[in-house]
């Protein structure tokens, strides 16, 4: 029998296994009397009939009656329902699953998901908190904090690190979901089109469902270029219009103030993981340069590589929260001749980050390494906020080099004195004006 892993984000529910995300349904239903339909048919549709459309019943998880009820469909737990039904007619017969869970839900609504599970043609064996598992194969500082975005609000979770990964306070941020942030950004796009070519797409729910629809695309665009051509037909017309991306981050900036003061609120002064769901919001990575960006499928491998820790077999299921520590967690410390010879095994995979006191800075740009005003090592993008300039690292084709900028700094690449330049890879050490500075080039998973 075959076992899936589920992980249960309202924005995009996705269902993993042997390694491959095979299934994704953002957590929408669109109800016409006793007909449903949920998942992506209902996406592409809810402007089209928002009167019968619900996007809340995940994060809402519970006997309420629904705003709109019906005979069929009263509550948010029978749409739940609906939507476990339809994924699990698209997997094989009495599959087997393990829910990765946000940790935002209480007892309750964990309850209420396995009795609903349980009236479903799934058999679950399993349940776990999300942030544990898909931090479970990165390196990690203790503590660590999680960051993620959902439809309805953001999630930050504390890790705490020892023998355990152990997932401790969790702070919702409610109100900062990505449906209230894609409001704002679509009424954004709509304006645009409104000054540059008199054309409101909020005018038609045609239209209005197509901005939706379009919106990520252009998000993703936004981060790769200085502006942005935006595109949308209306019956025989097209019509255009140009954004840019300072537009789209101050549209976003009262949310992302929210979120930066609840990290201060839990006193989060840890190394960051952020969810791939949260680094795709366009100058978030700027506003948190040294967090590490969580891959979609780490969920998977968490669970697959913890299956033994979080599987219930005829046992009661419980809610898993901590996990062992592997030794994918640690950041090894091994001499000149081990990593030489593992430099070897290496070489075929660049690194995406600098790693220097328990912060990962990306490697999608150029980096400067030098000494700040207050003459302490400074990691940054910005050549100009250093007053002596050591070395930059930065992408050259298909590797990263490590270019030196000063001639009397001593710099050493795996304990090896390093000239005018060196080619870097992933587990490579480098220390810097000796013996001050250590750091390590990581990848992320």
């Amino acid at each position: 029998m075959v076992t899936y892993v589920v992980e249960l984000s309202d924005a995009d529910i996705k269902v993993a296994t042997a390694g491959e995300i095979i299934l994704h349904s953002p957590g929408y239903a669109l109800i016409n009397d006793a007909h449903i339909e949920v998942g992506e048919a209902a996406y592409n549709q809810a402007r089209l009939h928002p009167r019968r459309a619900h996007n809340q019943f995940w994060h809402r998880l519970s006997l309420d009656p629904l705003t709109n009820p019906t005979p069929y469909y009263r509550h948010h737990a029978d749409l739940v329902h609906a939507h476990l039904k339809h994924i699990a007619e698209q997997l094989e017969d009495s599959a087997e699953v393990v829910f990765a869970v946000p940790g935002s839900y209480s007892k309750e609504q964990l309850s209420l998901l396995l009795g609903v599970a349980q009236e479903s043609p799934l058999k679950t064996v399993g349940l776990v908190d999300m942030a544990a598992v898909v931090a479970s194969v990165y390196p990690l500082q203790n503590p660590t904090f999680y960051l993620d975005i959902f439809l309805h609000e953001a999630i930050i979770s504390r890790l705490d690190i020892a023998e355990q990964i152990h997932r401790g306070r969790v702070l919702p941020v409610n109100g900062l979901g990505l449906a209230k942030l894609y409001d704002r950004w679509v009424q954004l796009v709509a304006d645009a089109f409104v000054e540059q070519c008199r054309f409101d797409p909020l005018h038609s729910a045609v239209t209005e469902q197509a901005l939706y629809r379009k919106l990520p695309v252009w998000l993703a665009a936004i981060e790769q270029e200085k502006e942005v051509l935006l595109e949308i037909e209306a019956g025989a017309n097209r019509f255009q219009a140009r954004l840019l991306p300072e537009q789209v981050v101050e549209k976003g900036k009262p949310f992302y103030q929210y979120l930066t003061a609840a990290l201060k609120e839990l006193n989060a002064n840890g190394s960051l993981l952020i969810s791939e769901r949260m680094a795709k919001l366009p100058g978030i990575t700027t506003l948190f340069p040294s967090a590490q960006i969580v891959s979609g499928s780490a969920f998977c491998q968490g669970c697959e590589q913890n299956m033994s820790f979080i599987r219930r077999d005829g046992q009661p299921l419980s809610f898993v929260t901590a996990l062992p520590v592997s030794q994918q967690n640690l950041i090894p410390r091994v001499n000149s001749s081990q990593m030489a010879s593992s430099i070897k095994t290496k070489n075929d995979t660049p690194p995406t980050h600098l790693l220097f006191e328990h912060k990962a800075y990306p490697l999608n740009q150029e980096l400067w390494l030098g000494l700040s005003q207050h003459q302490a090592l400074l990691v940054t993008r910005n050549k100009d906020e250093l007053t002596t300039v050591f070395c930059s690292v930065r992408r050259q084709n298909k590797t990263f080099t490590l270019s030196r900028l000063e001639a009397n700094v001593t710099i050493k690449l795996n304990q090896e004195n390093i000239g005018q330049s060196g080619e870097l890879c992933v587990g490579d050490e480098l220390l810097l004006d000796e013996p001050g500075y250590q750091l390590k080039l990581i990848r992320e998973v």
